[in-house]
């Protein structure tokens, strides 16, 4: 008998734009970075550590990523880790010239794992961003509620130019999406409202120009309904990259409330193929990480690195749980 799979109440009003101050500012003012390494704290475990300067533009976005997350972790009730710490990059600042920091959730036996992470580039260096956060939530192989990724990029104005920031928003199938006669999967979770919403999102007046993933690795796992488009870093541009978050997370949030169990007999299939698609994940990640270093000393190591502690141990195997 299948069972509808429920989480934490949502009754809260959810409104990430609420929970940001917007900067009024569109200027990149970034104070110098000292190169030494934070302490993990061995017994206090916290969500990533802040990296953005107060009153800057990457302050906003980075209270946006919080938003979500403090809203996530509150919905599904999950507790951070010490598998960031234990990758050495809970808290981090190096030659590559980004400040930066993980965390890692675990605690909800629907989900695999819950990982975020943060980069702040080090004023006067040369990279392919200013500010980048991302988020990824790989669910258990009890549903076939795709994984939640998404991830803020702010670029830097040339020539005095206004920023822009860089959305993407996706669900990460669980099922081939290749075709489409009796595609369940698809209709059910890419076709409907999530399409609906790409579609409003591309012809935004605000939207400047779809992004093209720098990675091989991301764009093999980008599904039909991605939102991969970039917005300037304004305040207006930020509210609307805040209001595509709010919806694409409350409709996951949403999915994960009405879904049902997964035959017991496939659920190993299902964790086998997931892990695959995470290790995906992983090099698609470093790839765009790499790109946002600049390709400095240590950066390839460090996205890496930083990739790997935000996507959770890998070496996950199907033993009858998830139940």
């Amino acid at each position: 008998m299948q069972r509808p799979v429920t989480i934490a109440s949502r009754s809260r009003a959810f409104s990430l734009v609420a929970c940001c101050t917007l900067i009024t500012t569109t200027a990149f003012v970034v104070p110098s970075i000292s190169y030494s390494r934070a302490c993990p704290s061995a017994t206090r475990l916290h969500a990533a550590a802040s990296v953005a300067p107060a009153g800057s533009v990457a302050a906003s976005l980075e209270a946006l990523h919080d938003a979500t997350m403090a809203k996530l972790t509150d919905t599904l009730k999950v507790e951070a880790t010490d598998y960031p710490a234990s990758m050495e990059v809970e808290s981090y600042s190096g030659k590559s010239g980004v400040t930066g920091s993980v965390a890692g959730y675990k605690g909800n036996v629907r989900l695999v794992w819950t990982g975020e992470g943060k980069m702040m580039r080090e004023e006067g260096t040369q990279g392919g961003g200013m500010f980048r956060s991302d988020i990824a939530i790989w669910v258990g192989p009890l549903t076939l509620v795709p994984h939640l990724v998404m991830s803020l990029e702010l670029g830097e104005g040339e020539g005095g130019k206004e920023g822009e920031v860089k959305v993407l928003l996706d669900y990460v199938s669980r099922e081939d999406l290749q075709y489409t006669t009796g595609n369940n999967h698809l209709t059910d979770y890419f076709a409907g409202p999530a399409r609906e919403a790409t579609e409003a999102a591309a012809t935004d007046p605000l939207t400047r120009c779809r992004v093209v993933l720098p990675s091989f690795y991301s764009r093999v796992l980008v599904s039909p309904s991605a939102v991969s488009l970039s917005l300037p870093a304004s305040p207006a541009g930020i509210t609307k990259a805040g209001e595509w978050m709010e919806a694409h997370v409350s409709r996951w949030l949403g999915w994960c409330e009405s879904a049902k169990e997964v035959d017991r007999m496939k659920r190993g299939l299902l964790l086998s193929r997931d892990n695959g698609v995470r290790r995906t994940w992983v090099e698609g990640t470093a790839g765009g990480l790499e790109v946002f270093v600049g390709g400095r000393e240590g950066g390839k190591a460090l996205a890496k690195q930083a990739a790997i502690a935000m996507s959770g141990p890998q070496q996950e195997a199907y033993v009858g749980g998830f139940s």
